[in-house]
């Protein structure tokens, strides 16, 4: 039996969607496209583009963003400070993050504005859990 395949959604930009909506299930062929290619690019009945990308793990450098409430969770956003692509994380993921060694020695960096902020480098992937997807600190 062959290994299901985990897809993730991101907008053009590149964003990690934390959410993909139903009518955004992708055909069989279109699965063997996203891993022949690394992406498939599907359009929804409203006229909205989600790319569907492969997991991989990749190096980073992120900081906090912003966190909203959710329907039934809290998610914490994060921000790669290199190519400003913003990605979700479960809270208990990014209290992960914070608690270990990477968090406890994050990097002081500046921003755009000159304005002092901190980053945690490190190896990312993605997960998904029920409908909802997230990034993940490896390492």
């Amino acid at each position: 039996m062959a290994k299901k395949v985990m897809l993730f959604p991101f907008d053009e930009s590149g964003n990690l969607l934390n959410y993909s909506f139903w009518d955004m299930e992708l055909e069989e062929n279109e699965v063997e496209q996203c891993i022949k290619d690394g992406e498939f690019r599907k359009e929804n009945r409203y006229g909205r583009v989600v790319v569907w990308r492969t997991n991989r793990e990749f190096m980073a450098e992120v900081q906090y963003d912003s966190y909203e409430n959710r329907r039934s969770s809290t998610l914490m956003f994060v921000r790669d400070v290199n190519t400003g692509v913003k990605y979700p994380m479960f809270i208990n993921e990014y209290d992960k993050m914070m608690k270990s060694p990477a968090g406890r020695n994050m990097t002081a960096i500046k921003s755009p504005a000159g304005e002092s902020m901190t980053a945690i480098k490190g190896t990312f992937t993605y997960v998904k859990r029920g409908a909802n997807y997230s990034l993940v600190w490896l390492r």
